[in-house]
């Protein structure tokens, strides 16, 4: 009896497979949009001078001298922005003693002093520099060698909100990677390209703009970014968008498992959530003819990754692929066609069909129960 429970299951299926239609559609890639960042965003440099006897600036690598007490120095320090606009903020110490504000003549109109901390009211922008001060009074109450330690440490101005009336204007933000007067930085050029590449047709099909994500090399943990494409079904076929989003990096960075995507329709359902990169195709959901949805991305550094070192060497291709999803006739087309034209003729096919598929499933389990 069991086996004639499961000849009967398999008609059955084979039945409903038929009346629900038959869908046949092959994939291919239609666009592809990648985001190239070749280097870090915040890039900060420190650098001292002394002014010769002609008044003129003259870089030095430290400031080492003999120098007597409460002596005024004409010592020189000034930061350089090489990266993305930035907040800055200083700190000076000594390693035996105690710094005091009066030590330097820092112009305080653009800094606010919180805690250790002078805060930079401004946003140092690309390729600017900042002088820190440019005269500087050696500590009465300290004998012997000592250092003056400088140290200066940067954010990137987007995406940070900064409160100078705060006691802690950056707030809980921690700074890993900071730069003092000894540290030898190189120069890096900021650069991000965006290339929208379309495929065959696939720029009937999708809208992309021309700077999408093009933004998402800024991102620190916590932050979030956004963009958008528009899917217009041009085709008299329904479609179904696909999406595999791949490194094209020289190697895998490891920043991509922070990085999380989620995708919204217009109606604000969600079509997509989980990596940013993905091992196979993903849908973005079928498309009828004529008709077009926005698509809003949405990528999330999770605040988990406490490394705020800027994404280096960072490629993500963007893939979209398109199918056309083709129906085949089933039953029911057959039996209701569209004109209604010779529509007993098919009912009374249908029914014989029928007929002969009872018959068979009864002869079948006749011939079965003699077996067992």
């Amino acid at each position: 009896m069991k086996k004639i429970k499961y000849i009967i299951l398999i008609i059955f299926l084979l039945i409903l497979s038929t009346v629900s239609g038959i869908y046949a559609y092959q994939s291919y890639e239609i666009a592809i949009v990648e985001n190239n960042i070749v280097s870090g965003a915040v890039n900060i440099e420190l650098k001292e001078y002394l002014k010769d006897k002609n008044d003129i600036e003259v870089e030095i690598d430290s400031l080492n001298k003999k120098v007597l007490p409460s002596e005024s120095i004409p010592f020189i320090v000034k930061v350089y922005n090489r990266g993305i606009s930035s907040y800055l903020r200083i700190k000076y110490e000594y390693n035996n003693g105690t710094f005091y504000d009066s030590d330097i003549n820092m112009d305080e109109t653009n800094w606010v002093k919180k805690g250790d901390y002078y805060y930079y009211k401004n946003i140092l922008e690309e390729s600017s520099y900042v002088e820190l001060f440019n005269k500087y009074t050696t500590p009465s109450d300290i004998l012997g060698t000592y250092d003056f330690i400088i140290t200066a440490e940067a954010v990137q101005a987007e995406y940070f909100t900064v409160d100078f009336e705060s006691n802690t204007p950056w707030g809980d933000f921690v700074v890993e990677d900071a730069i003092d007067d000894n540290y030898d930085i190189s120069t890096i050029s900021v650069s991000n390209n965006t290339i929208v590449d379309y495929k065959d047709d696939g720029d009937n099909y999708l809208e992309i703009p021309q700077n999408f994500m093009q933004k998402i090399y800024l991102l620190r943990p916590g932050d979030k970014i956004s963009d958008y494409i528009t899917v217009n079904n041009i085709s008299d076929k329904q479609i179904e968008i696909f999406m595999k989003n791949v490194n094209l990096s020289p190697q895998l960075n490891e920043n991509y498992k922070y990085l999380t995507l989620k995708v919204y329709d217009e109606k604000n359902n969600v079509v997509y959530d989980g990596k940013v990169l993905q091992e196979a195709l993903t849908s973005l959901g079928r498309y009828e003819p004529g008709s077009s949805n926005k698509l809003t991305f949405e990528v999330e550094f999770l605040k988990e990754n406490e490394n705020i070192t800027s994404i280096k060497d960072y490629k993500i291709g963007w893939k979209y692929y398109l199918s056309e999803i083709e129906e085949e006739p089933s039953i029911i087309d057959i039996i209701n066609p569209k004109t209604g034209d010779g529509i007993f003729i098919w009912v009374a096919i249908f029914i014989a069909s029928l007929c002969m598929l009872i018959v068979t499933i009864k002869r079948l389990y006749i011939l079965m129960k003699k077996v067992d």
